[in-house]
């Protein structure tokens, strides 16, 4: 493979550099149309948010829209992106800083109490996304970035080699399981459990494997 840059990405940074104004309109128009997304699915979920009325929402003419997401899976996908970035931005602030296990335990407990006060359909989206057969290929991808950089954060933290070691990317798809288990079970509860309550019993079940994995001290 080579690591010249593609024709089409040459061609946007041309593009880019002789009309900066219509690149900056697009660029904020992009922005318009997450913002707008994200609002929807989390006012009336996924499945209610059409793309029409994404479009209304970031009041733009829907062929706008089209030519910035084909698909609403497309719009999915750059909301991935965003929640990845923001966890390389809390992983970045907490290295060093807080041991790993102190750090996830914060993170999944904040986003345990946001989620139990929330009343709206997004609570669900990520349960939705993976039962949709078009959607669950990318949401796959997602939770499998995530381990990634958890396992990366375990890796620094315990003083172990990820290209020769398993253990931290078995820890991190341990603890993210989890999560996501406590979660379903709130939700197959018609939400009558406490959220919180579940995600501190399992993850205290499983941070008991991780540390008999991993050892009870970083390095």
């Amino acid at each position: 493979m080579t690591n010249e840059p593609s024709v089409a990405m040459t061609e946007e940074a041309d593009r880019a550099a002789r009309f900066p104004r219509r690149t900056n309109r697009r660029l904020e128009t992009r922005a318009r149309i997450v913002e707008a997304a994200s609002k929807l699915f989390r006012g009336v979920g996924y499945e209610q948010a059409t793309m029409a009325a994404i479009a209304e929402a970031a009041d733009i003419h829907v062929t706008t829209l089209f030519t910035h997401f084909k698909t609403k899976a497309e719009l999915v996908a750059t909301l991935g992106d965003a929640a990845i970035a923001q966890l390389a931005t809390h992983i970045e602030e907490a290295r060093g800083k807080a041991p790993f296990l102190v750090f996830f335990r914060a993170v999944v407990i904040g986003a345990a109490k946001a989620f139990q006060h929330d009343d709206g359909p997004n609570i669900a989206m990520g349960h939705e996304l993976r039962r949709d057969p078009q959607l669950a290929f990318g949401w796959m991808d997602y939770e499998r970035r995530q381990v990634e950089m958890l396992a990366a954060y375990i890796a620094a933290d315990y003083g172990l080699d990820p290209a020769s070691d398993q253990r931290p990317m078995l820890v991190a798809s341990l603890l993210m399981t989890s999560t996501t288990l406590a979660h379903d079970r709130w939700l197959e509860s018609k939400r009558t459990l406490d959220l919180v309550e579940e995600t501190l019993k399992a993850l205290d079940i499983a941070q008991v494997m991780a540390e008999s994995v991993l050892g009870t001290s970083p390095a």
